[in-house]
């Protein structure tokens, strides 16, 4: 199993500028960045840097990280609260996928129920593992209210009778009250069929009045693993290197092994990870004073000058973190300039260019129709290769005919020798489909899971290359 991180958060407006970048900076603080962060009350079209955002209003929405596969679920429920919910596939069909609620309901919003939405997403999820996080404001005290209400007793009973664990911890309220109002947990998360779960309060709030909540669960791979980068030392190894006995002696294929031996002995492996920035220590040591300050204000609720030091620290480490976001952008952008032909260089052009056609996404786009299509990789190669390539003989015999041939009483040399080809050439180049041909065939077929519409150019496009090299494998 692997670990996954999910975040949560009522960000209280994402539309400033200040706040996207002290979130992203804040994540860079983790020893890997999080799979999903789900925001409440995040605003219209929210967006978060190398994470696909998947939201219907300005409510809730859930953003996944880029290294993940996620497809948007359809309840088909309409209600007067906001919800968003995805499922992350795992990188084997055989494995169970990650399904992932976001709610959030107003405290304004009156005779709320959640009995029709969690039941929907139960019946989505069947057997795999089920996340619902949000910001309900259902008093309850279950979860560190001194009254309930009737949305929370309704709430509790929901869960009890659905079978959902609740992972919030009374003890750390997630929402920082005022000098009249205590400090409460309208954040909770729910989850099934998951054994493994650690719920943790970071306690920091990035200017909004909601801490931000991790939760890590244990499930089955849902990314590839880093891996890992073989660096040879070849001073060292042309130093070592000795091997008196000259190649024509010993062969090529003994040498060739001996030199090989002694190059993997001067080898280094380092693990690769993911490529963040370094956090500044200014904006670490912000982040620390605010927080020291905010454990005094909640021992002295009434100290207004403590409450200005806070709003002041808050607005000082969001305009300096917007700073380093934009010096970053700099950075990276200089060092593109000064390596044209590095391939992470023309691969940040492609997704500057069109996002949606990057090798990531394209690589998303044949998982989402693997795990879609009702049966394993090789029916959906066969019947791939079915639908878009010709598999049989054309029945007009030959495309070309031998000129100036004599008359034999039996086959002619060229015709023993070219039967065989002939008859085998297409199929056997439909039997065997380029990685290119399969992945347009893929992307074509999604289109139909998808129902959407597929143009005859770009079916046409699609099925271009595969047409060619079938035509140039059959000729040769």
């Amino acid at each position: 199993s692997a670990p996954v991180q999910i975040l949560q958060w009522n960000c209280r407006g994402f539309k400033a500028r200040t706040k996207r970048a002290d979130l992203r900076l804040f994540l860079t603080t983790f020893p890997s960045p999080p799979a999903v962060v789900a925001l409440q009350e995040p605003g219209d079209a929210a967006t978060l840097t190398n994470y696909s955002v998947y939201q219907q209003d300005a409510q809730s929405c859930l953003c996944v990280h880029k290294n993940y596969t996620a497809s948007p679920v359809d309840l088909d429920y309409k209600a007067i609260f906001s919800y968003a919910m995805v499922t992350i596939l795992p990188l084997r069909k055989q494995d169970p996928s990650l399904h992932v609620l976001n709610v959030y309901s107003s405290p304004k919003l009156p005779n709320i129920t959640f009995a029709d939405l969690f039941s929907r997403a139960l019946k989505v999820a069947n057997r795999d593992p089920l996340i619902i996080v949000g910001d309900f404001n259902a008093p309850s005290p279950l979860w560190g209210y001194i009254r309930e209400e009737k949305r929370g007793r309704k709430l509790a009973e929901l869960a009890s009778t659905l079978g959902l664990t609740l992972h919030t911890d009374p003890a750390q309220p997630t929402r920082i009250g005022n000098s009249v109002a205590r400090d409460t947990c309208p954040d909770l998360i729910f989850t099934k069929n998951i054994r493994y779960a650690e719920w943790h309060n970071t306690e920091e709030t990035l200017g909004s009045d909601h801490c931000i909540l991790a939760t890590t669960i244990r499930t089955k791979p849902l990314t590839r693993p880093h891996t890992k980068a073989t660096l040879p030392d070849w001073t060292k190894f042309r130093s070592n290197y000795t091997n008196p006995t000259p190649i024509a002696d010993q062969g090529y294929t003994t040498w060739s092994q001996h030199l090989i031996c002694q190059l993997k002995d001067t080898e280094q492996h380092v693990q690769l990870s993911e490529a963040n920035p370094a956090v500044d220590n200014h904006l670490l040591h912000l982040w620390e004073a605010r927080h020291s300050l905010v454990r005094r204000w909640r021992r002295q609720k009434h100290n207004r000058q403590l409450k200005i030091r806070i709003a002041a620290l808050t607005q000082q480490a969001a305009e300096y973190a917007a700073q380093l976001a934009d010096s970053n952008w700099v950075d990276r952008c200089n060092t593109a300039a000064r390596q044209m032909s590095s391939r992470s260089t023309w691969r940040l052009f492609r997704a500057l260019t069109d996002p949606t056609q990057t090798r990531t996404e394209t690589q998303k786009h044949l998982q989402r129709a693997i795990h879609t299509f009702n049966g394993d990789t090789a029916k959906l190669a066969d019947a791939l290769r079915d639908k878009y390539l010709y598999t049989d003989q054309d029945s007009r015999g030959p495309a070309y005919s031998y000129a100036g041939s004599r008359p034999q009483s039996g086959p002619s040399q060229n015709e023993t020798r070219d039967s065989p080809r002939q008859g085998q050439g297409n199929c056997e180049t439909s039997r065997q489909p380029t990685r290119t041909g399969l992945r347009a065939a893929a992307r074509i077929l999604q289109c139909h899971l998808d129902g959407r519409y597929v143009s005859p150019s770009g079916l046409e496009d699609g099925s271009r290359h595969i047409h060619t090299q079938t035509r140039q494998t059959s000729q040769h």
